[in-house]
């Protein structure tokens, strides 16, 4: 008989099931995790949000999200394993201040700059996060989708979504300096 089992050898965890704060779902689609965090008000002992690795288990943080966020505004996937945006600004606000500048060392597809643009352009009022990208010029295969739309490589796609993600917010200043080494 081919039954599947959880396994919860971890006391933390299994609290977490017993408080019935990680509960897992009866059904759930292929591209969804089977369970839930349920965070309840009553248990909040400060004002101030704590940082709770549960709460990246939510799926607006899975990468199946960030392939169709990269496919809507560049035209296809082009990267195997993205990072959505909502994760990466699900970081930066745990993890730095309004007027901070966010260095991305390995800027990739350019999750971190659309990330920062967008937490920029919900809090106008806020002093605005600056970001540096990083990311060296390694080549594109011939046979990829990115090389046959004509980048050729890993930065060119990356300046390229900083420019089109920009363009989405008024005020956005998509100019910036490369330099190379």
């Amino acid at each position: 008989e081919n039954r599947s089992a959880v396994q919860i050898p971890d006391p933390f965890i299994e609290k977490l099931v017993i408080d019935g704060v990680l509960v897992f779902k009866k059904e759930h689609r292929e591209n969804e995790r089977g369970f839930i965090i349920k965070n309840y008000i009553k248990d909040l002992n400060s004002e101030t949000s704590l940082v709770n690795s549960l709460d990246t288990c939510d799926n607006k943080f899975m990468n199946q999200a960030a392939t169709k966020e990269m496919i809507e505004l560049m035209g296809d996937k082009y990267f195997d394993f993205p990072k959505p945006v909502a994760l990466i600004k699900h970081l930066l606000q745990i993890s730095t201040a309004p007027g901070d500048i966010v260095l991305d060392f390995f800027a990739g597809s350019g999750t971190t700059a659309q990330a920062v643009m967008e937490l920029n352009h919900e809090n106008p009022e806020k002093p605005q996060r600056q970001f540096i990208l990083v990311q060296l010029p390694e080549k594109i295969a011939e046979k990829a989708e990115a090389f046959k739309a004509g980048y050729r490589v890993i930065s060119d796609i990356t300046m390229e979504r900083v420019r089109r993600a920009g363009a989405k917010y008024k005020g956005v200043d998509t100019e910036f300096n490369t330099y190379l080494y």
